[in-house]
Formats: structure tokens, C-alpha cells, sequence
């Protein structure tokens, strides 16, 4: 089951995604996710993307074992990774399979008591997905050993340890919509440039991405400029 909404608040205008036993329903999935990630976008500089993950099955059935619809799948999932607004990922239940490659994809996770976190499963093996590749470059070899090669699960706690996830709350889509309320205050901005300068970091040496954060830099320092033209601008208003 797949769902979205949007919703305007203190937490700005967010797009809430909805998604359970996404793997009985791949394809479904990989359209909603297409359609929220472009109303989050189309929500401008206060838009965001609140996934909200239900209990889930670690299971591909035989329906899902197609190679194009696992290709569409991968580009819906890397819509959400490089998506021009911050994304957060709430967490009912256990959060597996396909859920969790979903889960892999957000900026900041938020689960309930009852996490539980495992790669997918088709029929006895191992699904060999990019969820592999993602959790080597966001936990490194050595964190991520356990969870690829001995199909290990992991709960609350550890998941914490680990940084899978950022929070355990009762209510994790409450909490989750708190968090975008608190971003959007504190007034942080151009989160997915950052985002994309950490997922370029490791694959790439210094030289290669000297140009990206000399214009990262670039662009903060001319957002600042007009900001304090602006003030200036303000206070002689109010001196004349």
C-alpha cells in the first residue's frame, strides 16, 4: 500500500509518503514515490519529504523478480537521494527489504521501539541490490560486514550506534514532522547541496571535488551578501 499527501504547518510544506509492504507492490511504489518526490519539489525552498515506512516484509515475490522493474525501482530510489529538499524517513514496525533500501535513501530517520532493519530476501538468498553499496559508503566495510554477508538484523539500539537511524520516539511521524517544524525555524538552508558533496566525498579525491565546494562556497557567500544588503537597506529605511 502506497499513499501521499501534502501538508502545510510550522514544519513547512511537506509531502508525507506513505508506504507498506511496498514489496507486494513495486510498481505502485515506484510511481507514488515519482509523484511526491516532484510535489515536494514543486513546494519550493520550504518544501520537504516525509516518508513514513510501516511494517514491512523482507520478502521479493515472484512478481517482483524483473530485472527492468528493479532498474525503475533503483531510479525512483535515487530520486529520493538527490532530491533538491531534505528528506526524513518515520519508522513504525520493522523496516525491511525493500523498505529498508528506501529507509538508506533519506537524510534523517526517526523509528519507533519496535525497529527492526534487514536487506531483502529473494526466495533463500540474499537480494545483491545497491543497498549494499549504500551501507559500505555510509557505515564503511568493516560496520557493514555483518549486515551483508551473514544477513544479520538490526534493532533500536544498535541501529542508533551504527547511525541508520538518528532517533528512536514513540511516535515517529509526530516526531518526524517536529524535526522538519525545528529545520525550517532554525533557518538551514541548501541542504541537498551538502548532501551531494558527502555522497561525491568518497569516491572522489580532493581535486576533483575542489570545484563543487569552491561553488557551494560561492553561492553561501552571495546568499549572505544580498542578506546584509538587504538589512542595510532596511535600517536606512528606518534612520531617514
Amino acid at each position: 500500500m502506497t499513499r501521499s499527501s501534502l501538508a502545510e504547518s510550522s514544519a513547512g510544506i511537506h509531502v508525507t509518503l506513505r508506504l507498506a509492504l511496498a514489496s507486494r507492490a513495486i510498481a505502485t511504489s515506484i510511481k507514488q514515490i515519482h509523484e511526491a518526490c516532484d510535489a515536494a519539489e514543486d513546494a519550493g525552498s520550504h518544501g520537504a519529504l516525509l516518508v513514513h515506512i510501516q511494517d514491512s516484509d523482507r520478502a521479493l515475490t515472484a512478481e517482483d523478480m524483473d530485472m527492468p522493474l528493479h532498474s525503475q525501482w533503483e531510479r525512483a530510489l535515487r530520486r529520493i537521494e538527490m532530491l533538491r529538499v531534505p528528506t526524513v524517513c518515520a519508522v513504525d514496525g520493522s523496516c525491511l527489504g525493500l523498505m529498508f533500501e528506501v529507509l538508506l535513501c533519506t537524510d534523517y530517520r526517526i523509528a519507533g521501539p519496535q525497529l527492526a532493519l534487514g536487506l531483502a530476501h529473494a526466495a533463500d538468498s540474499l537480494w545483491p541490490g545497491m543497498a549494499i553499496h549504500r551501507l559500505a559508503t555510509q557505515l564503511g566495510v568493516a560496520q557493514a560486514r555483518s549486515l551483508v554477508l551473514f544477513d544479520a538484523v538490526v534493532q533500536g539500539e544498535q541501529a542508533i550506534r551504527l547511525g541508520l537511524v538518528q532517533r528512536i520516539a514513540a511516535d515517529p511521524l509526530a516526531a518526524g514532522v517536529q524535526f522538519l517544524a525545528d529545520l525550517r525555524a532554525s533557518g538551514i538552508q541548501d541542504v541537498s547541496v551538502r548532501r551531494q558533496l558527502l555522497l561525491e566525498a568518497p569516491n572522489l579525491s580532493h581535486e576533483a571535488v575542489l570545484g563543487s565546494h569552491m561553488a557551494a562556497c560561492d553561492r553561501t557567500l552571495r546568499r549572505e551578501g544580498r542578506r546584509a544588503a538587504q538589512l542595510t537597506a532596511v535600517e536606512a529605511l528606518d534612520n531617514s
